[in-house]
């Protein structure tokens, strides 16, 4: 593991003359969040991924409560499978955080077509345990846990996951009970990883939350697509399809919420789940069906922690130090345009960024 420091917080603008300027032909990506750049450490010469946050209206001294969360995140979480953070500061007068900078996330390589093998996926699932693991051990939840949101980098031959984008978690699970925070069914997740239950509008959520969103995503590694697919409307029938029963008014556990699941009135569950119809095409075996399978309850309090999940038989042989990134195969599996994800990287990063 390599050796890793805590972040420099500058409450003023000192750090950002340290990095390369944020430009636009520099530009990784946006979204609703802001912007994240490419820039250069003028001193070491190391990349990094500089994340530059938008200010929201409701932000108090420049700051929105889920900016300070991520502070937190990141000014005090250390772990090789969370993304690691050399500095937050400010420029222009907006959030900055700079992160290590990985190549690829996961949804890129299950984008690609990429065929990941079974010791890739018991590398890859017992990766993001450990990061998940330790988040919830430090009473953090995501909250918003999807391919795009695990970042991958090669370091000393193996390939490194990392949980990132803290912009929606929450400090749950200090108390009994899963959490003492409000919840809706628009709140948090994309869509397509919401949990059944926040559909169903429970007022409390927690790390058992989270579990769900993992378990879709270990599914996805084996179908190499989203799981759940429809409009936001639908993915209440979807969830159910995936189990293949709708929730059970009559459990004790979850019938504060089962009967205002939104189902559409019609909605008849299919005589086989789509869970099954994946592990019927996909040939998978008993252990890793039964393995996905705790997380992919209806019950949240029936989903395996994290920290179980990785005592689970399924993961006994796992190896950490697979390079699942490994170029020759990774590459003969990418579709033709997909090949420019290797385009600029590999003439300008240093050879521990590939």
């Amino acid at each position: 593991m390599s050796s890793m420091s805590y972040p420099r917080v500058h409450l003023d603008e000192s750090a950002a003359t340290k990095y390369s300027r944020m430009v636009e032909e520099n530009r990784l990506g946006s979204g609703s969040y802001g912007d994240v750049y490419r820039c250069q450490h003028l001193s070491t010469g190391e990349v990094y991924a500089i994340k530059r946050l938008r200010e929201r209206s409701d932000a108090t001294f420049g700051l929105s409560s889920d900016k300070y969360l991520e502070i937190v995140v990141f000014g005090e979480l250390k772990h090789e499978n969370i993304v690691r953070c050399q500095d937050i500061f400010f420029d222009r007068g907006r959030l900055c955080f700079a992160l290590e900078f990985c190549p690829h996330s996961l949804g890129d390589i299950i984008d690609s077509g990429h065929y990941l093998s079974l010791a890739d996926r018991k590398t890859i699932c017992t990766q993001l345990l450990r990061g998940l693991a330790y988040l919830h051990a430090n009473h953090i939840s995501h909250f918003d846990l999807k391919p795009e949101n695990v970042l991958v980098r090669v370091e000393n031959g193996r390939s490194l996951f990392k949980i990132t984008d803290f912009g929606l978690s929450l400090i749950t699970g200090r108390f009994q009970g899963p959490s003492i925070l409000f919840t809706g069914k628009d709140f948090r997740w994309s869509p397509p990883y919401r949990p059944p239950e926040v559909f169903g509008g429970v007022t409390e959520v927690g790390p058992t939350s989270d579990l769900w969103s993992i378990g879709l995503v270990f599914l996805e590694l084996i179908v190499r697509k989203t799981v759940i697919q429809a409009d936001e409307a639908h993915i209440p029938n979807k969830i159910a399809d995936l189990i293949g029963a709708k929730p059970d008014r009559t459990d004790p556990n979850i019938k504060s919420w089962a009967g205002r699941y939104p189902l559409s009135e019609d909605y008849e569950p299919p005589g086989i789940s789509y869970f099954k119809q994946c592990v019927n095409d996909y040939h998978i075996s008993p252990e890793e069906e039964e393995f996905i399978g705790l997380f992919l309850q209806y019950d949240p309090a029936k989903r395996i922690s994290a920290e179980d999940a990785l005592s689970h038989p399924f993961l006994k042989d796992a190896v950490l130090t697979e390079n699942v990134l490994e170029r020759d195969r990774f590459e003969r599996n990418l579709r033709p345009l997909a090949r420019t994800i290797f385009s600029h990287e590999d003439i300008t990063l240093d050879s521990q960024d590939l």
